[in-house]
């Protein structure tokens, strides 16, 4: 694979991302939702393709410890929102923080784009969430 393979707007597909992360050597597995989970570096990511917005989203979820205190859950989150550029963190539930990034695939997508995309969300993910979770919240 070069950096200059690219995937045409209409070549981004689940079948096509798979054998992408399989060139790249990158574990990743097709779910029911017709998803991809993606295991890289000890991080697990779903790679989702929203067709009509010709976006691919990076999503990685992680559970908060039972107990955690609501104010710090959210003292946490405002601060990885505000110091991280990459990364949109979010707490759906009370128990569960997201992190997730979408990555435009419009008229065609470099493979190394994709890729280098992918390792960049996981490495930044994980690195704030050790960065500022000073009441160790996260499991």
């Amino acid at each position: 694979m070069t950096n200059s393979e690219q995937l045409a707007e209409q070549e981004v597909t689940v079948d096509n991302l798979l054998s992408l992360f399989e060139r790249a050597f990158i574990k990743a597995e097709r779910d029911e939702d017709d998803d991809i989970i993606v295991t890289d570096n000890g991080v697990t990511i779903v790679v989702g393709i929203n067709i009509a917005a010709k976006m691919l989203k990076f999503l990685s979820v992680f559970g908060f410890k039972e107990g955690s205190i609501p104010e710090k859950k959210l003292t946490f989150l405002n601060k990885l929102n505000s110091q991280v550029m990459l990364s949109r963190f979010s707490t759906p539930t009370d128990n569960i923080l997201t992190s997730e990034y979408f990555l435009l695939y419009e008229k065609g997508i470099l493979n190394y784009q994709i890729i280098n995309s992918l390792r960049l969300f996981a490495q930044i993910t994980v690195s704030s969430i050790r960065e500022f979770d000073n009441d160790d919240l996260i499991e």
